[in-house]
């Protein structure tokens, strides 16, 4: 069996800063620091030779230093290169007596203050990859009872925020109790098979109780920061800096994070087969091309009463 540390030669930097929430290493290689990437895998050490720990880039920083009373005017520019890390599991290269090769999501150390930093590439992404289906075994599967016949139920609830607000006082009594109902599967449905599927643009507004029974999160692209603090409180505090990852996002990537996902990943959904007409509608080329447009103004205003509370 291929050992990692075999193919940890070239270190991209060292550890320069340590948190719970994000480490900073600083690059000293200019050439380095433009080769790396947003996601991208980095390796640093953990308690014993045995241990690495395993964090995604979440921000690189390049931060210009003024120099003064400089005598030459020509001196070439100083920089401080850094890129922030978001720990995510531990590797072990050998656990116990049989184990090789194993991922954890377990974080129980940080690195050490100038310990090397490595990017995964080749073949030491293929070895990391390769142990997160070799590290999930039988007892992490889901279970819903004795009864084979059993089949876990989802309500998949889209814009979820409408009728799972954290605003109780805009609700009438009637959407109380559905609310109640939902806060209700949402704490218990999941030992009978039963769970939730919440779809909303707005994370801000849907209601705490039930995000924080949330066990996955698969996040687009966000931009507002009241969006972007509460899809960080759904995280720990080692995930945190994975927001940072949601205002670049382009079009149809997204972040998963949680118990369906050994290390959190950003990946591209495929578009389905029948796109719906959710698309911004081009205003300025529709008000101007003077053919094929319906001014349904009546039924447009009449969509929207009908998902709104009254």
């Amino acid at each position: 069996m291929e050992k990692l540390t075999d193919y940890l030669v070239d270190a991209i930097g060292k550890v320069q800063s340590v948190d719970t929430k994000k480490i900073i290493v600083e690059v000293d290689n200019e050439e380095i620091l433009n080769k790396l990437k947003i996601n991208d895998i980095i390796i640093m050490s953990g308690n014993n030779a045995d241990e690495k720990l395993i964090g995604i880039i979440t921000r690189v920083n390049k931060k210009k230093i003024e120099i003064e009373d400089s005598e030459e005017d020509d001196e070439e520019p100083v920089s401080i290169n850094s890129c922030s890390i978001t720990l995510v599991g531990s590797f072990y290269i050998k656990l116990g007596a049989n184990r090789k090769n194993v991922f954890k999501r377990a974080i129980n150390t940080y690195p050490a203050i100038n310990s090397e930093a490595y990017l995964a590439d080749n073949q030491t992404l293929a070895i990391i990859m390769n142990s997160l289906d070799e590290s999930t075994g039988k007892a992490e599967k889901l279970i819903t009872g004795k009864n084979e016949t059993r089949h876990p139920l989802a309500f998949i609830c889209d814009e979820a925020h409408i009728y799972m607000a954290n605003d109780l006082n805009r609700m009438r009594s009637v959407e109380r109790r559905s609310l109640e109902i939902f806060e209700k599967i949402s704490k218990e449905g999941r030992k009978y098979g039963i769970s939730l599927v919440i779809v909303s643009q707005r994370p801000a507004e849907l209601n705490t109780t039930i995000v924080s029974q949330c066990n996955n999160i698969i996040s687009l692209k966000v931009t507002n920061e009241r969006d972007k603090s509460a899809v960080s409180a759904m995280m720990t505090d080692s995930l945190v800096g994975l927001v940072d990852m949601l205002p670049n996002l382009d079009v149809g990537e997204c972040i998963v994070v949680g118990d369906a996902i050994k290390l959190p990943t950003k990946i591209l959904l495929d578009k389905p087969k029948e796109e719906p007409k959710s698309s911004t509608i081009d205003f300025w080329d529709r008000w101007n091309d003077k053919e094929n447009t319906i001014y349904d103004l009546d039924g447009a205003v009449l969509n929207m009463v009908r998902q709104s509370r009254i």
